[in-house]
């Protein structure tokens, strides 16, 4: 009887599943699927402990990794081009020239945080970076919610890189105390 020698039968187990697996590869997905859903239902302790496991795991391995990681995500958006595209359609969509002097070469150009409140977003830990707020001011375009677009234009301006340094570090762009000196004679 092929049932007294186990490794037979573990053997025939194996192929049988192969073949299985190979003709209906949906069918074996979605049986997996349900298995899981079903079995996370009945123990939710036995998940939040793996969770946060799996968590403490994963942020072990980024502070190791960190320099890896920062080296791929950089690589991986210059491949895609998809952060050029992004900064391109921004550009665009805020006017495509600097607010106060008028440069329209977009190397040149960058989005200006009209009343920055950094310290904040990082102290709430919001995320923050270009990214971040490219893809908040393409969404709200892309909405087409009017008071969406005003508070975006509320919060962000273009400005040529002259522009937007010289207000961080000195509070006012020379054009701004340009026109200013003008207005006072």
């Amino acid at each position: 009887m092929p049932w007294k020698d186990i490794e037979k039968v573990r053997r025939y187990n194996r192929e049988y599943m192969r073949r299985v697996r190979k003709e209906h590869p949906i069918r074996m997905r979605r049986k997996n699927r349900e298995r899981l859903r079903k079995f996370r239902k009945e123990h939710p302790e036995w998940v939040k402990k793996m969770n946060e496991r799996f968590a403490g795991q994963q942020k072990a391995w980024k502070q190791k990794n960190a320099s890896k990681l920062r080296t791929y995500y950089r690589n991986y958006e210059r491949r895609s081009g998809r952060k050029a595209n992004l900064t391109n359609e921004v550009r665009k969509l805020l006017g495509g020239k600097c607010e106060c002097c008028g440069e329209r070469e977009p190397e040149f150009l960058t989005v200006d945080h009209i009343k920055s409140d950094r310290a904040k977003i990082v102290k709430r830990g919001i995320k923050h970076g270009n990214w971040h707020y490219y893809t908040e001011i393409k969404r709200a375009f892309e909405s087409k919610d009017m008071k969406k677009v005003a508070s975006i234009k509320k919060k962000y301006r273009l400005a040529c890189y002259n522009c937007n340094l010289s207000r961080r570090v000195n509070g006012k762009c020379p054009h701004e105390r340009a026109k200013e000196f003008k207005a006072l004679k």
